[in-house]
């Protein structure tokens, strides 16, 4: 018996899959699918076209085997492929692409920008550690990124004070100093760069429409934050604001590539600096 025949989706359905896919579907894939989603995303950057020989030259396996993950993806409605054709992504497909994307960055960011990991080092630790990792510890990490960040008390003395303390990045050979004194000396001391950003930042609601800015952190109560970084709020983030309804609720941004949609009470809880080109 041949293959079933398998039901197409129109254009009208698929754009409900695309609002009504929540980020919380970040995980429900396997590892290795949403590896291949990530894969697709970048080909598709880079040369516009994604073929089966593509992924499989960047994944390192055989075409065969890209074939039938690419075909799980399509079950998943996550991919439109054809036989011998060109990989695309769904807008489903593309959106939680685009969250794996995020996650990936944001902790390849912390890694070496915090803890002064190797870009190398962390690219691999941030590969391991996405796909796994729940959104609560996701979140808490980026509070304690935003903390670093914008607390005028913690000082970028604190901060080269933590890089010296390790004379190495790996393992056993990573020897911490004496340096209590010197942060007693300058615990007390507001950055000057901090105090800049903090008069800079403003709530995302203050955006208009075409305004671009910089994701600063968010201020909310744990299940809000939670709720936030599932949809790919995370520091460091580029975002837009699209618009909003009539009544000014809720709002739409442009996060990473894809439309979100968020009511204002969450906008006025997300805290941004505008960009520097939109001045």
């Amino acid at each position: 018996m041949g293959r079933p025949k398998r039901k197409r989706l129109g254009r009208r359905k698929k754009a409900q899959i695309a609002t009504t896919t929540r980020p919380e579907q970040v995980g429900e894939l396997s590892e290795a699918l949403e590896d291949y989603l990530e894969i697709i995303y970048h080909i598709g950057q880079r040369k516009g076209r994604v073929h089966i020989k593509d992924i499989a030259s960047e994944k390192h396996v055989r075409m065969p085997s890209v074939t039938d993950a690419v075909r799980r993806l399509r079950d998943h409605d996550m991919v439109e492929y054809q036989a011998r054709g060109t990989v695309e992504l769904t807008p489903a497909g593309r959106n939680l692409a685009l969250l794996v994307v995020g996650r990936h960055q944001f902790l390849k960011d912390f890694f070496t920008k915090v803890l002064g990991v190797p870009g190398d080092i962390a690219e691999r630790d941030a590969c391991s550690i996405e796909h796994d990792m729940s959104t609560a510890t996701l979140a808490k990490l980026a509070s304690f990124y935003q903390f670093l960040t914008t607390c005028p008390k913690v000082s970028p003395v604190v901060m080269e004070e933590w890089k010296s303390c390790c004379s190495g990045t790996q393992g056993a050979d990573a020897q911490v100093g004496p340096c209590s004194e010197q942060l007693e000396a300058t615990k007390s001391a507001p950055s000057a760069s901090s105090e800049s950003r903090i008069a800079a930042t403003i709530v995302l609601s203050q955006l208009r429409p075409g305004e671009r800015a910089r994701i600063v952190g968010v201020r909310a109560t744990a299940s809000v934050r939670q709720r936030l970084v599932e949809m790919g709020v995370l520091p460091d983030v580029p975002i837009e604001m699209e618009g909003m309804a009539p009544l000014g609720d809720p709002l739409r941004v442009r996060l990473r590539g894809y439309v979100l949609s968020l009511r204002r009470s969450e906008a006025n809880s997300i805290l941004v600096v505008r960009d520097h080109d939109d001045e």
